[in-house]
């Protein structure tokens, strides 16, 4: 418990100070007009809401109509520590996860 004390002692000290949370509302402003912006440009296109996490990541997920059909999704995820964007293809359950690793498993991704 003395570490957690200490962990909010400093959480707090870090929030007196303001950056934090100028920072985090312009992420979630950029991160909820960037959702709308592509739901206006793919309207065909399904979004789910936007995720704010717990400053760990936060995310939407942008699922083409070909890839609703087959069960998958597209996070696109913006990573707070390391400050940077990606996109994750998901599965709309753990069966369907399993099923695609399974089958990327087999190909040659590259780096990915």
């Amino acid at each position: 418990m003395n570490s957690l004390n200490k962990h909010i002692k400093e959480y707090r000290l870090q929030l007196s100070k303001g950056h934090i949370q100028k920072a985090y509302k312009g992420i979630m402003t950029f991160m909820s007009g960037l959702k709308s912006h592509l739901e206006k440009d793919y309207p065909d296109y399904l979004t789910s809401a936007l995720y704010f996490g717990y400053m760990d990541k936060s995310y939407f997920a942008f699922t083409s109509p070909g890839l609703k059909t087959k069960g998958l999704k597209v996070a696109i995820v913006y990573l707070h520590e390391p400050g940077r964007f990606e996109a994750w293809l998901g599965g709309n359950n753990r069966k369907i996860q399993a099923e695609f690793i399974e089958r990327l498993s087999e190909k040659d991704l590259g780096k990915y």
